[in-house]
């Protein structure tokens, strides 16, 4: 029988779609076994190989309390993680902006976006006339979107009519 080496994923907020994406890409890796919750007894004694952290890590976790031999890796790491990058041997990040961004702490990293699978169905869209854009994130990032759009508008080689389609939690303010 062929042991199976442990990891732990830990995110504080496990109803964000970036976790739950990335908790269902770990339960892909065969190899390892995946706990999700904090176990400082098994986090200290060296039960996991590797220690992924996700975004939100802080709420729940103390880094200075964490002795062990384990690989620290950060999840989608985020300006307020500046004090703690040093602690991590790895980063997992979701574009290759966030990847130049935290590029000045010559940790190594990975470019893994968060690109839910779906299964389609065999939906085909007669009307070619109009070009449909989605853009799901918060409101003040559509701003910084908008210079951009514009310039894909004036840059098209055809003429076609523009939809663009905002989903964003107005209540929600970030």
């Amino acid at each position: 029988m062929i042991e199976k080496d442990n990891i732990l994923f830990f995110g504080a907020n496990k109803v964000s779609p970036a976790y739950k994406f990335y908790y269902n890409s770990f339960l892909k890796i065969k190899k390892y076994n995946l706990d999700t919750e904090l176990d400082f007894n098994k986090i200290n004694n060296n039960f996991y190989k590797f220690i992924f952290l996700h975004t939100g890590y802080k709420k729940n976790l103390n880094l200075d309390f964490i002795k062990c031999k384990s690989k620290l890796i950060l999840v989608e790491p985020r300006s307020g993680h500046y004090n703690e990058i040093e602690k991590f041997d790895f980063l997992i990040v979701n574009s290759f902006e966030t990847k130049l961004f935290f590029s000045r702490y010559k940790k190594p990293s990975l470019i893994y976006p968060p690109l839910n699978e779906y299964k389609y169905s065999n939906i085909q869209n007669k009307d070619h006339s109009c070009i449909r854009l989605v853009y799901h994130g918060n409101e003040k990032h559509i701003s910084f979107f908008e210079k951009k759009l514009k310039f894909i508008i004036r840059n098209l080689k055809i003429k076609k009519k523009i939809e663009l389609h905002l989903i964003y939690n107005k209540k929600k303010k970030n």
